[in-house]
């Protein structure tokens, strides 16, 4: 599933992302993570989605990464990413 960070493609970067999380793939979270650095901004939003989906699974590190992401995705540059980012920072601060 490399294909996640280097499909030419965004739009197949962003289905196999959603794709992932459908299936359960937690063994993508590095995939994931990596991801959330991608210059397309649906992918970067469906990563961030998958992680906050398999986040109890992931590993403390992996978690904290995920948090610290968060947060800076918050001043992303598309509003759809800024959107999941809040969502998930919520849900860091509720906990």
């Amino acid at each position: 599933m490399s294909y996640l960070t280097s499909d030419p493609d965004p739009d197949v970067r962003a289905l196999i992302a959603e794709s992932a999380v459908l299936y359960n793939r937690v063994d993508m979270a590095a995939a994931f993570l990596q991801a959330l650095e991608d210059e397309a901004p649906l992918v970067r939003q469906q990563a961030l989605a998958g992680l906050a989906a398999m986040e109890s699974r992931l590993d403390s590190a992996q978690q904290h990464t995920l948090a610290v992401r968060s947060r800076e995705l918050l001043q992303d540059s598309s509003a759809g990413v800024r959107l999941e980012a809040q969502t998930r920072t919520a849900a860091i601060v509720a906990k």
